[in-house]
C-alpha cells in the first residue's frame, strides 16, 4: 500500500509541474525481462528540436528487484507521419534489487528506441531498450507524458 501511495504522489507532483512547454511529466507502466512488473515515473526535457533528455524512476512490485533509475538521452531522428516519432536513445541505467536481505546496485547502459504519438499537448509513448549489464535484460515501457 505505501508503494501505491508512493506513486500515486509521484505522478501527482508530475501533473502539477507540467506547466512548462519544454518540461514533460508522465508516469507509465514497466516490464524487466518479461518477469518483473513497474510502476514508472518520467519526465522528459526538449533541449531543441532534435534533442530530448528524460529521466525515469520505476518502482517495482517484486520482492527481489526494488527500483531502477535510467538518464537517457533521445534523438528525434524520423518523423513517420506529422504526430509519429522514432526515436534512438542512450543512457544510463541504475537497478537496484536484493534477495534474503543482502542488496546490490547495478550499473548498466541503456540501448533502445522512443516511440511516441502526439495528440494535442499529450504524449503517448513506447519504449523498448536493452541495459547493457550482466544478464543484458530487455525492458519495455509504455506510458503517456503530460
Amino acid at each position: 500500500m505505501k508503494r501505491f501511495l508512493f506513486l500515486l504522489c509521484f505522478c501527482a507532483l508530475g501533473l502539477g509541474l507540467s506547466a512548462q512547454k519544454k518540461l514533460n511529466f508522465g508516469a507509465g507502466i514497466q516490464i524487466l525481462d518479461f518477469d518483473y512488473f513497474g510502476f514508472q515515473g518520467k519526465a522528459m526535457y526538449n533541449y531543441n528540436e532534435s534533442l530530448d533528455f528524460g529521466g525515469t524512476f520505476t518502482f517495482y512490485l517484486d520482492d527481489v528487484v526494488d527500483f531502477g533509475i535510467d538518464l537517457d538521452a533521445h534523438y528525434k531522428l524520423l518523423t513517420i507521419s506529422d504526430n509519429f516519432n522514432f526515436r534512438p536513445m542512450a543512457g544510463i541505467n541504475i537497478l537496484r534489487a536484493s534477495f534474503m536481505g543482502n542488496g546490490d546496485t547495478d550499473l548498466g547502459l541503456n540501448v533502445g528506441a522512443m516511440f511516441d504519438f502526439v495528440i494535442d499537448s499529450y504524449r503517448i509513448y513506447a519504449e523498448p531498450k536493452l541495459i547493457i549489464t550482466e544478464g543484458t535484460p530487455l525492458v519495455i515501457s509504455a506510458g503517456i507524458l503530460f
